[in-house]
């Protein structure tokens, strides 16, 4: 359990704390959205396209500073339902069919949907790493 001071205060990664992340993995959902929206009809994902990450990034962890934990955490609840809404209702076939991502590349929606469960994925190790680092040292003192 995190509690609700340092889930502001304590770092998570080199810069953000627990609700700055919260709110990243929030924002970069909404773009997986976007895409999977308009591939689940069997349209090419019209999704923004971010040629700046680290600049777009920074912009959006800022927008949310001010932001309550509470308001990040039920927009990161909300998104993650609707990922799992269109995905139930997505026909097996658009999962494999080709598209032109914003970007330029091609793929599939479920290379679309393998970017971002990645993108998760390597936020949570790293996080359970800095939230665990106490516990570890409190056990190498004695």
């Amino acid at each position: 359990m995190v509690s609700a001071e340092a889930r502001t205060s304590r770092r998570v990664s080199s810069v953000w704390t627990l609700k700055d992340l919260l709110g990243h993995l929030a924002d970069w959902e909404r773009v997986d959205v976007e895409g999977l929206r308009d591939m689940a009809p069997g349209r090419p994902p019209d999704a923004e396209e971010v040629t700046d990450i680290d600049g777009w990034n920074h912009e959006r962890v800022e927008a949310r500073r001010s932001q309550p934990w509470d308001d990040t955490w039920a927009d990161l609840h909300d998104t993650r339902a609707e990922l799992i809404h269109i995905l139930q209702g997505m026909v097996q076939e658009r999962l494999h069919r080709r598209y032109r991502f914003p970007w330029g590349a091609e793929g599939t929606a479920n290379d679309w949907l393998t970017a971002f469960v990645t993108h998760d994925s390597d936020h949570a190790r790293d996080s359970r790493e800095a939230l665990a680092w106490p516990a570890a040292l409190e056990g190498a003192r004695s």
